[in-house]
C-alpha cells in the first residue's frame, strides 16, 4: 500500500471528524490516535467506507475495547416547550419509544434539519445525542439502514419500536441554539437492575 498524503491534526474532535467526512470515498484513510481522543472520535467515523484502519494508541486495552462497541447517534426535532419540560423532569429515568425512531450517525446532517425548520413561541429545537451499544440485551434494537434508504447520504440508523433509553442529561447548546438531550440505550434487563 502506498501513502499518498499524510495530515497531522491536533484538534482531533471536530477538525479530524470534519476532515474525514469531507474526504471522498475514492480515498482510503488510516487513523492513528491516542486513547482518550480515540474513544471520542471512533463512534463517529468507524462506519465510514473510506476508513481502512483505526489504530488507538493506549495502555488501557479494556477501556478501548469497550468504547469500540459504542456508537453515537443524533436526531433533531422541534417539540413543544411542555414536552421539553417533561423531559427535563425525567433526567436519569427510563423512557420507551412507541414508534420507529430514526437517527443519523452524522452530527452535521442532524443539525441541518434545523435549517428548514422554524420554532414558534411554544416550541423548542432539540438534538438527541444517543450512545448505543450494538451488543446491548439479547436482541439488536437498531440497525444502519443507509443502503436501503432513499437518502443514503443521511447515514440513517433506525431504532425498533419499544427501544428503551435512559435520559442522562439535558443542556443548552448556545452555538446551535438548541437543547441537547443525552440518552443511553438500555436493555430490559438493565432497566430492571436500575429500578431494583
Amino acid at each position: 500500500m502506498r501513502i499518498n498524503f499524510f495530515t497531522e491534526l491536533t484538534k482531533i474532535n471536530h477538525q479530524c471528524q470534519e476532515f474525514i467526512e469531507k474526504t471522498s470515498d475514492k480515498y482510503r484513510l488510516i487513523l492513528i490516535v491516542s486513547g482518550r481522543l480515540g474513544r471520542q472520535i471512533f463512534p463517529k467515523i468507524h462506519h465510514l467506507r473510506r476508513m481502512t484502519s483505526i489504530y488507538i494508541y493506549c495502555m488501557d486495552k479494556k477501556v478501548n475495547e469497550k468504547s469500540k462497541q459504542m456508537v453515537k447517534l443524533y436526531r433533531a426535532e422541534i417539540i413543544s416547550k411542555d414536552e421539553l419540560e417533561n423531559l427535563k423532569n425525567s433526567v436519569n429515568q427510563f423512557i420507551s419509544i412507541n414508534s420507529f425512531f430514526s437517527t443519523t450517525s452524522n452530527y452535521q446532517k442532524a443539525l441541518s434539519f434545523f435549517k428548514g425548520s422554524k420554532t414558534t413561541a411554544t416550541t423548542e429545537k432539540i438534538l438527541y445525542e444517543i450512545k448505543a451499544n450494538p451488543n446491548v440485551g439479547k436482541t439488536k434494537p437498531f440497525a444502519n439502514i443507509s443502503q436501503q434508504s432513499q437518502y443514503q447520504k443521511e447515514e440513517e440508523v433506525l431504532f425498533m419500536i419499544g427501544s428503551i433509553f435512559q435520559l442522562t442529561n439535558i443542556s443548552f447548546d448556545e452555538t446551535n441554539q438548541c437543547s441537547i438531550i443525552k440518552m443511553t440505550l438500555r436493555s430490559d434487563e438493565e432497566k430492571q437492575i436500575f429500578e431494583f
